[in-house]
């Protein structure tokens, strides 16, 4: 019985210490901006930040390819000719096409 008197008695002379670490215990485990909560909403704002640092990579890489098309008139042409199968008036263009019958083979070489 001594040492609940005690106990008490050690919470009564130090009831503001006690109650401030009571506090800061509860910001820091339960409430919603807890530390486990902070952590987590850190991971995934690195995460987002990724992607946005690759999302504007290939936006810049991109731009650089439209600016490229808009000025040369022979990336244009190469463009136009590889993914249109366009020609000039004087020549052929012949589309080879593979006719595996492995489906797979074809997949994995895309």
């Amino acid at each position: 019985m001594s040492h609940l008197r005690s106990f008490w008695q050690f919470i009564r002379s130090h009831k503001y210490i006690v109650t401030l670490l009571l506090f800061a215990a509860y910001l820091a485990f339960v409430d919603d901006n807890s530390l486990v909560s902070r952590y987590e909403r850190w991971q995934e704002n690195s995460s987002l930040q990724d992607d946005i640092d690759h999302y504007r990579a290939l936006y810049e890489a991109e731009t650089a390819r439209i600016d490229a098309l808009d000025n040369d008139p022979t990336e244009l042409e190469r463009v136009a000719r590889e993914c249109y199968y366009m020609q000039r008036d004087d020549e052929d263009v012949y589309v080879v096409v593979s006719t595996d019958n492995d489906s797979t083979s074809h997949e994995a070489t895309l």
